[in-house]
């Protein structure tokens, strides 16, 4: 099964194509210049500016505002998931910047059965470059082109519970792993972006974005009663490959020198191909879209350095942003709203 579409982009790609007609021209200074981070906003960075970030996002239930660990329907309940952050940005010139950032995530996950605590690391690379191409008093268009992945470190669990229908059994297997999971992603991606500046303190921004993505996620096992569960209940052994579609739009709002805003609204839509959809029966879906809203509250120190808070809001996990997460034995996981909050600093040289 699939879920069903939701054609956003139109009206938002015509409510863009009145403003670029319509819109008065922009006197005065520049405004206050909002932190980029990652956000999809095209560089107000001059030429030889840089950027530097650092952010920690956390998910735990103590502000579990959608009830998503309770909700997932399954034997295994998300304790925490947090992620470290270290970005920056440079301009080579006012029309050319270099966008980079790094970054370590954790899960901490609680199963009934073994393994029954289950610590997931990833680490995180991207880096993309962005040409403006167009400038002009009130408008801003820009081209990017770069990377994004994603790595799991391998896991080893030595204990494993075999399920029947009237008991289980815990396997152990001395000096072996009886399962390990190794996982990766990498992104190639393209982006086309354009601001429109309403006024001076407020600024419109549009982007369409697409992604080549493969993705890798073993889950094997030596072990002759095992095997032969994870072959038809884990991951694909296959790589497979999916194409994403973003397409973002936002607001900057500048009301002082001291605070900003900005909020953000991103849509996915996924194509896999390559992929080996598991046993199905009434409920099962595979989920290809994603509905993603970010806000941001900046408070700028002076000129050079800015705090803010940040939070997070999916209609379906986190589909597309992590894509090897996403498999035929977790897709379950997939199908509630997530959120999480952030607190992070940003300096600008």
């Amino acid at each position: 099964m699939h879920e069903k579409k939701w054609p956003v982009m139109q009206t938002a790609l015509f409510l863009f194509a009145i403003l670029v007609f319509l819109l008065p021209g922009r006197s005065g200074a520049e405004p206050q210049r909002t932190p980029e981070l990652d956000r999809p906003v095209i560089s107000l960075l001059p030429a030889n500016g840089f950027e530097l970030w650092v952010q920690y996002d956390e998910f735990n239930p103590s502000f579990d505002f959608f009830n998503y660990s309770k909700r997932t329907s399954s034997s295994t309940s998300l304790d925490k998931y947090s992620t470290y952050w270290l970005g920056g940005k440079y301009a080579f010139t006012d029309r050319l910047n270099l966008r980079f950032d790094i970054s370590q995530s954790r899960q901490n996950a609680t199963r009934a059965s073994e393994p029954k605590h289950i610590q997931t690391q990833y680490n995180g690379y991207h880096a993309r470059l962005q040409y403006i191409f167009y400038k002009s008093d009130n408008y801003l268009f820009a081209a990017e082109a770069g990377f994004r992945a994603h790595k799991m470190k391998r896991q080893d669990f030595y204990q494993f519970d075999l399920l029947f229908p009237s008991a289980s059994v815990t396997v152990t297997w001395p000096g072996h792993a009886l399962v390990s999971a190794e996982a990766s992603d990498l992104a190639w991606l393209g982006a086309l972006r354009g601001s429109a500046y309403l006024s001076r303190a407020w600024i419109f921004n549009i982007g369409l974005e697409a992604r080549s993505v493969i993705v890798k996620a073993r889950t094997t096992s030596q072990h002759p009663l095992i095997e032969p569960r994870l072959r038809l209940e884990g991951p694909q052994l296959t790589p497979w490959r999916e194409t994403h579609i973003l397409f973002d739009m936002g607001l900057d709002w500048l009301p002082s020198k001291i605070v900003t805003m900005a909020a953000h609204y991103t849509y996915y839509k996924i194509k896999r191909s390559g992929y080996i959809a598991g046993p199905t029966g009434p409920g099962d879906i595979e989920y290809n879209s994603n509905h993603q809203f970010d806000g941001y509250l900046f408070v700028h120190l002076n000129k050079h350095m800015t705090l803010y808070g940040h939070g997070r809001v999916s209609r379906r996990f986190i589909l597309g942003d992590l894509p090897l997460a996403y498999n035929r034995r977790t897709n379950h996981k997939f199908r509630l709203p997530f959120g999480f909050l952030s607190l992070g600093a940003a300096y600008t040289f």
